[in-house]
């Protein structure tokens, strides 16, 4: 699918030249953006289905190439003394930068993408989460249900005000994604926000014991679990155990991590390493 508007608007981009403009494309077609010394572009890793194997989409993540160093990840930029208004603006920045280089691929058909929200953002725009975002989106044609906003971990004492957040993201028509850092704060979050997307890191699990019990407690209320950082087969056949031990399917149990595929620029290239993830059985 081709979106008119993004178009009209990369042509535009592709005459701005580096250094004149906050956004411009490069010599490979990327966009890029620029927050002080440093320019932002894209890269993509993919998340698959633990049952049908198939993709599911990708996660956005932003890298940076500093003119006066070695470059840093976005969320190091934030960190490094700015201001509220600059931490907004760089998220924005970097939410529009994986938007426009997500659907301007043919390979994205189809297909959802993740994108970080800083959680600096939650507390510097008050409660007007998701507008602004919502009106880029409508300028530029895009899809707004293949966008999951991916809100960042928070303490118990937060969840309620994480809980607000998310009710705000959806108002303005977002899917949305919670990252917890427990089995029991999962299923925590999944009864008090109902996200799109729950989000665990495989090593928050423990021995798996309870895992079946988040399983079931997603698939009755038809949240996705997506599980990162998964790494080897012995960590997949811990999911796929699991799912067996359960009264669902596992159509919606999904997996990210370097087993699946290191972040890329070009989408063709990621979806291209997933075919291959289960070729061959573990022993």
């Amino acid at each position: 699918m081709k979106f008119q508007a993004l178009e009209a608007y990369l042509e535009r981009l592709q005459l701005r030249k580096q250094g004149d403009e906050k956004l411009w494309v490069d010599e490979f077609g990327r966009v890029q953006g620029r927050f002080r010394n440093s320019s932002l572009t894209s890269v993509f890793q993919a998340i698959i289905g633990l049952g049908d194997r198939k993709l599911f989409g990708f996660e956005a993540f932003a890298h940076s190439d500093s003119t006066t160093d070695s470059g840093l990840s976005i969320w190091q930029l934030l960190m490094n003394g700015a201001t509220d208004d600059e931490s907004v603006e760089l998220d924005r920045l970097a939410r529009t930068i994986h938007v426009i280089n997500f659907f301007r691929q043919q390979a994205q058909e189809g297909y959802s993408v993740l994108i970080d929200v800083h959680d600096r953002l939650l507390t510097a725009i008050g409660s007007n989460h998701g507008m602004a975002f919502r009106r880029i989106i409508s300028s530029l044609g895009l899809p707004q249900e293949k966008i999951i906003l991916q809100l960042p971990a928070v303490t118990s004492s937060q969840s309620w005000a994480l809980a607000q957040v998310v009710d705000n993201y959806k108002l303005n028509g977002f899917s949305v994604a919670t990252r917890a850092t427990s089995i029991e704060e999962a299923i925590f979050q999944i009864n008090l926000m109902r996200p799109t997307v729950i989000r665990i890191d495989i090593t928050r699990i423990g021995n798996g014991e309870k895992l079946a019990d988040l399983i079931n407690v997603a698939a009755t209320h038809f949240v996705k679990i997506v599980f990162s950082r998964v790494e080897d087969r012995h960590e997949l056949s811990l999911l796929t155990d699991a799912a067996a031990q359960t009264k669902f399917d596992s159509h919606h149990l999904f997996v990210q991590g370097p087993i699946v595929s290191e972040p890329k620029p070009d989408l063709s290239v990621v979806g291209d390493r997933v075919a291959n993830v289960f070729d061959h059985e573990q022993g």
